[in-house]
């Protein structure tokens, strides 16, 4: 079913204003400013905004603009990577796990989960069709992220290298021993390797180490011979996994 985008003069100027702008949100107040009107005009404006689909709630007062370009399609993954960001703001955060792996490609399972790491303690949530798991990482394993662009708008994510690690890390996380397997064959013909080494050397933990050499041995990878002795095979090998 398609979405009314129509506007209203008011609408008009809220949604042309922020694009001209290049803004990709905005806050209440903001709204109420740019109307010269009364919070209580301004929270009507924005109430038929958000129903014909150009405003998206992120949290109290803050909304993301679907812009013109997009449509309603911008409703879609990429805006709800954007929408679950905001849970975790201003705490610092990044998107892993099955998330990160499915938006770099590294995994064809459709997801409802949207995984968070934060040192904050947050709580879960439900947001539109999916559900905002909370993650809280250790310290030493709280790195490897940084600003991804996710449909124009800015989130933060762990780099393909450390969401291999993660996965192989929980499993649970990512859909088990086997689909972590799938997701590092796949980071393997993308990745830094020694890049992989210096993550796994900053964990310190020479059973996550251990596991990441065997599954990589397992799965075919590639691996340079300097960023080999930092991933030794593993002995034995994991439960769970699939025959080759």
């Amino acid at each position: 079913m398609s979405v009314l985008r129509s506007l209203s003069l008011q609408e008009s100027r809220i949604v042309l204003t922020l694009t001209e702008r290049g803004c990709r949100e905005v806050a209440r107040k903001d709204i109420i400013k740019l109307l010269s009107v009364s919070p209580e005009s301004a929270d009507h404006v924005i109430r038929s905004l958000r129903r014909k689909c150009w405003l998206q709630q992120a949290s109290w007062g803050k909304y993301l603009l679907i812009p013109p370009d997009q449509g309603p399609e911008a409703l879609g993954e990429g805006n709800l990577l954007a929408l679950a960001s905001r849970v975790a703001e201003p705490h610092p955060y990044y998107l892993g796990y099955g998330t990160a792996a499915s938006h770099y490609g590294l995994t064809t399972q459709h997801r409802n989960t949207i995984w968070i790491v934060t040192p904050a303690r947050l709580r879960d949530r439900r947001l539109n069709d999916s559900d905002v798991r909370i993650v809280n990482p250790v310290p030493r394993k709280f790195f490897g992220f940084g600003p991804v662009d996710v449909l124009g708008y800015t989130v933060k994510m762990s780099d393909i290298e450390k969401t291999a690690i993660d996965c192989i890390d929980r499993p649970d996380l990512c859909g088990g021993i086997g689909e972590a397997a799938t997701i590092l064959a796949a980071a393997s013909r993308r990745c830094d390797w020694n890049k992989v080494a210096s993550h796994l050397q900053r964990i310190a933990s020479n059973p996550l180490t251990q596991r990441c050499g065997w599954i990589a041995d397992y799965v075919g990878a590639e691996i340079p011979d300097d960023a080999r002795a930092n991933t030794p095979a593993r002995k034995q090998e994991p439960q769970s996994l699939p025959r080759p």
